[in-house]
């Protein structure tokens, strides 16, 4: 290309109005700054015609995806009345939100103990303090419970009281009272009260 190369020439493209791009080239060295650019392909002279199908294929599918995102956001904004770059902020905390830590660091005193969240039992509050029960052993975090639900796996941990979270995969049974309560029992052995107001969390049981 005379006066600039396929990589400067994509650069100077507005981002809204980025086409779909396949590299055509005899140089090996740039397949990964190509993807890094989210080409759809990046093929090596002389192009086989099945391999450039399968490259145009791939464009296409990318185009309709592409185009079905447009519709779904047109429709949410006119549901929600915001605006396209609002609801794209939505989405990222949403991201952010899914990405929950594996292990909590647990400060005491001069010490920090790692506790592998897939192994906690349940956790319960005490004042300003969360009771993290582990295998027989409670570690005591200073933290709200609010903060420490937002580390936690909702597909794991569901808050079943005011002041309790439990494990999900640590219920083996669910027992039903006259009052609108429940008791679950864990495999650690522990019995847990899930007050009236969360009675609608044992759908995630099942």
């Amino acid at each position: 290309m005379p006066g600039m190369t396929g990589f400067e020439m994509i650069q100077a493209l507005q981002a809204d109005i980025m086409p779909m791009v396949i590299f055509v080239t005899a140089y090996d060295a740039f397949p990964v700054d190509a993807f890094k650019i989210h080409a759809v392909d990046y093929l090596l002279k002389p192009v086989e015609q099945a391999r450039l199908k399968e490259a145009i294929a791939k464009a296409q599918q990318q185009k309709s995806i592409s185009e079905e995102k447009h519709r779904l956001m047109d429709l949410v904004v006119s549901l929600t009345g915001k605006s396209p770059a609002a609801i794209g902020e939505m989405l990222e905390a949403d991201d952010d939100a899914a990405e929950h830590a594996d292990r909590l660091a647990i400060k005491d005193g001069s010490s920090i103990t790692f506790v592998p969240i897939k192994d906690i039992d349940w956790v319960d509050a005490a004042g300003d303090y969360m009771c993290v029960h582990v295998a027989g052993v409670t570690h005591i975090m200073r933290t709200t419970m609010k903060e420490l639900e937002s580390k936690l796996d909702p597909s794991i941990f569901q808050r079943v009281h005011r002041s309790t979270i439990v494990n999900l995969r640590r219920v083996e049974k669910v027992s039903s009272h006259i009052n609108g309560e429940f008791h679950l029992t864990l495999s650690c052995g522990s019995s847990l009260k899930m007050s009236r107001s969360y009675k609608e969390k044992v759908k995630h049981f099942f």
